[in-house]
C-alpha cells in the first residue's frame, strides 16, 4: 500500500476505529505482516473466537516461509488468536489413530 502501519492506525482511530497495535511487532518486517496476513483467503481467529488450527497456522508458516513458532508470536503480537503451540500440537497428536 505504500503507507507505514502508523500512518494507517492514525487514520483508523481518526475514523473512531480501534486498533490493536500503532506499528508493527518488534522483529516482524512489512514483507513477513503481509505474508502472514494474506497466506489464505480465511479470515484470521480474532481474540474472540477459537484459536487457528494447526493446520491453518502450519499453511500460514509455509506461505509466510517462516518456522511455525516464529508465525504463532508474529500472529499474536498482531493480535490473531493463536493458541499455545505446544498445546495446539499435542491436542492434534493426540487425534493420529495409533493403529
Amino acid at each position: 500500500m505504500g503507507r507505514h502501519p502508523k500512518e494507517l492506525a492514525a487514520r483508523l482511530r481518526s475514523y473512531g476505529l480501534r486498533v490493536s497495535h500503532d506499528d508493527l511487532p518488534r522483529g516482524l518486517t512489512h514483507r513477513d505482516a503481509l505474508r502472514l496476513l494474506t497466506a489464505d483467503d480465511q479470515r484470521k481467529s480474532l481474540p474472540s473466537d477459537p484459536p487457528m488450527s494447526l493446520a491453518q497456522l502450519v499453511w500460514t508458516a509455509r506461505h509466510a516461509e517462516l518456522p511455525v513458532a516464529i508465525t504463532a508470536r508474529h500472529l499474536r503480537d498482531m493480535g490473531v488468536h493463536v493458541g499455545d503451540l505446544a498445546e495446539t500440537v499435542r491436542a492434534a497428536l493426540a487425534r493420529v489413530p495409533t493403529e
